[in-house]
């Protein structure tokens, strides 16, 4: 059975004009992702963790491990389609 649990680990913070969130994701029992955004523009950080959350969540399968790359590869080709609009150059994701 899927577990899923989400938590913010940290309030955001600004750094250096930079807005930065952390979020700590309980997949299931034992395994866990950490999503960490570093961008300019609050509200498209916003949006960009709820789309990577998504992804994430929606993904990941019975078998984890091989899904998440399948994961981070639909993740990517969503910031590529959000980049057509919004100049992503000083985004910064860790998953």
């Amino acid at each position: 059975m899927l577990n899923i649990e989400i938590k913010r680990n940290k309030l955001p913070i600004l750094n250096e004009k930079k807005f930065v969130t952390t979020k700590k994701i309980a997949i299931d029992v034992g395994l866990e992702a950490i999503i960490q955004i570093n961008f300019i523009d609050k509200n498209l950080v916003n949006l960009i963790e709820n789309l990577a959350i998504d992804i994430l969540l929606t993904n990941i399968s019975k078998d984890p491990y091989n899904s998440f790359s399948l994961s981070l590869d639909k993740l990517n080709k969503e910031i590529n389609k959000l980049s057509r609009d919004y100049n992503l150059s000083e985004l910064n994701i860790f998953v």
